[in-house]
């Protein structure tokens, strides 16, 4: 009998994550090896880590908003800057986040490029049944901020599964 004492939910998370990828391994892609052991491990803290933030900071930010973050690329702010008054990144985001039925919310997003008073920004403008909320995500929040872990795991994650993925778990897949 062996007993195990942990001290916080990140302790927890540490823990669930070792035990969950015994045995698991995810292929990316068709004719790819696997990714298994301190790898997948790294890959599910990272997307735990990137959930968390998001829970902490879903009174402060759109939480949708956030978590549509993980599955695109990451914003980049220098991307950002060079594609000008066309932004095909924040066009996609749009397009995820307003992907709903009828009743859902609707996002309007801009880029604000920085300027002598004011930092980088990404505006979200989110119309639901009349009413219109505007939100400032300063774009240092992704650099080095408390929303960096969604940028790490949109970092890890994105391009990674393609085609052809699989997960597998003992003898299942």
């Amino acid at each position: 009998k062996s007993e195990l004492y942990l001290k916080d939910d990140a302790a927890l998370n540490a823990y669930l994550a070792s035990s969950a990828v015994e045995g698991a391994a995810l292929i990316p892609a068709s004719d790819e090896p696997p990714i298994t052991g301190e790898a997948l491990e790294k890959l599910l803290l990272l997307f735990a880590g990137a959930k968390e933030a998001i829970a902490r900071n879903a009174h402060r930010y759109d939480p949708a908003l956030l978590t549509a973050l993980i599955d695109l690329p990451p914003l980049d702010v220098v991307q950002l800057q060079a594609e000008g008054d066309v932004h095909p990144t924040l066009d996609a985001l749009q397009a995820v986040l307003n992907r709903g039925t009828l009743g859902t919310a609707r996002y309007h997003l801009r880029f604000d490029p920085a300027t002598d008073s004011a930092a980088a920004s990404l505006v979200s403008v989110r119309k639901h049944m009349g009413e219109e909320f505007t939100q400032v995500l300063p774009m240092g929040a992704f650099e080095s901020g408390e929303l960096r872990p969604l940028r790490e795991v949109a970092l890890a994650l994105h391009g990674l599964v393609r085609e052809g993925a699989q997960i597998l778990r003992g003898n299942k897949s």
